[in-house]
């Protein structure tokens, strides 16, 4: 038997519910297992809402990294860096970061 798939939708968004105990507000970071994307509403808790995994995004970067354009980057409790460990994958920066900038630019995937 053949694997197969049925289209669900473009997959610039997924459904995702707030299993915190927080609401999670519009254009924040959201941690789903190894993806990482931007909430695109206000989720209440125990609520479903759309999570952005495509686009680009300026994103809270960790702070004193210099980043050069077209680099892989990562996310971690201070933000976007370019150091992998244990950080799930972002994306790909489109634009230099600078050590003193507070974002970076990042095409989410």
């Amino acid at each position: 038997m053949a694997n197969k798939g049925s289209y669900v939708n473009t997959g610039y968004t997924i459904n995702y519910i707030n299993e915190t105990n927080a609401k999670i507000e519009a254009g924040s970071v959201v941690k789903i297992g190894d993806l990482v994307g931007i909430a695109a509403c206000d989720i209440d808790v125990k609520a479903l809402g759309a999570v952005s995994i495509s686009g680009v995004y300026d994103i809270t970067k960790k702070s004193g990294e210099a980043i050069e354009a077209g680099k892989l980057v990562y996310y971690s409790d201070d933000g976007v860096t370019a150091t992998a460990g244990s950080n799930p994958r972002v994306g790909y920066t489109v634009a230099k970061a600078l050590a003193g900038d507070s974002i970076a630019r990042v095409r989410l995937g």
